[in-house]
């Protein structure tokens, strides 16, 4: 039982030493409170630093019961420290007279009291974008004993509970930044959590709760509650969905029942240039850290993004795509269980040989969307380990990004750029994952999207006499660890590669390469949210496909460097954050000349 709170008081100084318009600064264990008297018998006290920039409210003035900080004008009720104009309420502190002297009572309230009114002014700087007082009110939030984890859950939240259209970027980033926060202890947790407010804050700004429908009971089959749930999905009934997963988290249906029916949906289309995919492994990664008593609060609304999101293999230059899918639809059940019964998704399945996996890549990289898509077919045919297929199409994406041209990223004339390509890896990543996740003939649907996904990005490689790690010299002095960053950190692509590449095939501890990389990312290099976001999510993805193909050993091992040099040449290029210029051009193109915008990835 908590015992009861036992106020402090402290006895400032006689009333009549405060003349009515006053105000007094009483310092005592260690704590500075301007105390006012705005009438005869009203005193009132709050805590002397503005939360805005710490300015001495002793100094400001009083109208009535509301306070005005002299610095910013910001306005505070001296009767419970509510901020009336401007950021965060400020402390207040009970007072009282006691034979004609001003008590204050300087005890510190419970911590399980204080903390809601923490998370409200939180959420209300996410919902103006106040920056400034949604770091404090992190630090507020630590300092009380709430883990760090929770806090990176809350961004994914916040986002879930008011998108418009479901969840967005926030769920992934909160995700990675919370397998961060291990390496960035106490206040320094800061910096990622503030990657996961950012991206969660931006896109709601203002916005009010998603009314979400009211659940309906699936019945208690899991088996005929999931093919309803999926049918809504696939008729695009996004509410009765939505409404059947709220009734089936209500009647108790757990994580072995729920999470397959997410990759079902994601196994039967090709969702939102990888986003559907790469949303739901992520929101099982937090889950996993956060517990599962929030899957309410967030699978609902991942599985209102995941059906309203462009179906992409419908998109009629897709062709060849939908023809893949079809061939293999007869023998997927066969194909299933011949590559998961020779190789298995385990470990230790590096059974196939190099050649057979360079054969593969290559057409991925450099073939057309048939031979790309044949290539699959065909290692599928063979046997060869799921998880071989998915880690050689995380390669191929990874040199991809390594080939990609940086400079148009900055042309105004293409559409497609940087955050383009970016996730041609990420959802490679997120495929090997539900490779060893979702262990059911559906997931062979997957290779064939990553396969076509990645082989689109071909038009926007650099000329072939200077692209990729072919044309990085792997011999050479040796490379410090600050010499790359120095490249990163000054914008130097071409030359960041080089000496990463040189770092990495001297041995250099790909760990420590990963931290400076991280700290790069946490020091505000990419300035736009949705920039920021995808820095967060590549560097995680890059981390976690090398140490998966290095724990695979073998023939694997060799291609263990390229996920890391495909995150060090997207944050040392240049970026055109802003787009305005390409807009502008789009919309040129577009009403005058009723031409589309250019795209080269198709």
């Amino acid at each position: 039982m908590t015992p009861p709170h036992e106020p402090v008081w402290e006895r400032a100084f006689p009333l009549l030493d405060l003349p009515v318009g006053g105000a007094r600064l009483v310092r005592a264990h260690g704590q500075q409170v301007a105390v006012f008297r705005p009438e005869e018998d009203a005193v009132f006290a709050v805590d002397n630093r503005c939360p805005h920039e710490g300015y001495p409210l002793s100094e400001g003035q009083v109208h009535g019961p509301l306070l005005v900080c002299a610095w910013h004008g910001f306005v505070f009720d001296l009767r419970n420290g509510r901020c009336m104009g401007g950021d965060e309420n400020v402390r207040s502190y009970p007072t009282r007279l006691v034979d004609g002297a001003v008590e204050v009572d300087l005890s510190e309230p419970d911590a399980a009291a204080t903390i809601p009114p923490m998370y409200e002014s939180l959420h209300e700087g996410l919902l103006e974008n106040r920056s400034g007082q949604v770091t404090r009110d992190l630090l507020r939030l630590l300092r009380a004993g709430v883990p760090a984890e929770r806090l990176a859950l809350e961004a994914a939240i916040f986002d879930a509970e008011r998108a418009e259209f479901g969840t967005g970027h926030a769920l992934p980033v909160a995700a990675d930044v919370a397998e961060m926060l291990h390496r960035h202890p106490g206040n320094a947790a800061l910096g990622p959590l503030m990657q996961a407010m950012e991206a969660a804050s931006v896109p709601n700004i203002r916005r009010p709760m998603r009314p979400p429908p009211d659940p309906v009971d699936p019945g208690p089959d899991p088996v005929l509650a999931g093919e309803r749930l999926c049918a809504a999905v696939e008729k695009m009934q996004v509410g009765e969905a939505e409404a059947l997963l709220r009734g089936a988290l209500q009647r108790g249906f757990g994580r072995d029942v729920i999470e397959p029916w997410f990759y079902r949906v994601c196994t039967a289309h090709f969702l939102g240039f990888g986003h559907g995919l790469i949303y739901t492994v992520k929101v099982f990664d937090l889950l996993d850290r956060a517990g599962w008593e929030h899957a309410e609060r967030l699978l609902p609304a991942l599985l209102f993004r995941l059906g309203v999101l462009t179906r992409e293999e419908l998109i009629p230059t897709e062709r060849r795509l939908r023809d893949a899918l079809a061939a293999i639809e007869p023998r997927q059940d066969a194909l299933f269980e011949l590559c998961s019964h020779t190789s298995g998704v385990s470990e230790s399945s590096d059974g196939e040989s190099g050649d057979e996996t360079a054969e593969l890549i290559a057409a991925v990289l450099d073939g057309s969307d048939a031979q790309a898509l044949a290539a699959v077919s065909a290692a599928l045919e063979k046997g060869t380990g799921l998880r071989v297929v998915a880690q050689a199409l995380a390669v191929a994406a990874a040199e991809r990004l390594v080939r990609f041209d940086e400079r148009l990223d900055c042309d105004p004339t293409v559409q497609d750029g940087w955050l383009d390509v970016v996730h041609l890896f990420t959802f490679a990543n997120a495929v090997r994952h539900a490779v060893e996740r979702h262990p059911r003939p559906d997931v062979l649907r997957l290779l064939l999207f990553a396969a076509r996904f990645v082989q689109r990005g071909r038009t926007l490689d650099l000329d072939p006499d200077s692209r990729g790690l072919s044309v990085l010299a792997a011999d050479g002095p040796a490379v410090d660890l600050d010499e790359v960053m120095r490249a990163v950190r000054g914008r130097d692509a071409q030359g960041a590669l080089v000496l990463a590449r040189g770092f990495l095939v001297a041995g250099g501890d790909r760990g420590e390469l990963r931290d400076a990389l991280e700290d790069v990312v946490l020091r505000d290099q990419a300035t736009r949210a949705i920039f920021a976001a995808h820095h967060v999510k590549l560097l995680a993805a890059a981390w976690d496909e090398s140490s998966a193909l290095e724990r695979r050993g073998g023939s694997a091992e060799d291609d263990a460097i390229r996920p890391l040099l495909a995150a060090v040449h997207f944050l040392a290029s240049p970026l055109g954050e802003r787009g305005l210029e390409r807009l502008r051009n789009e919309a040129i193109r577009f009403v005058e000349g009723g031409k589309p915008p250019r795209r080269l990835m198709v």
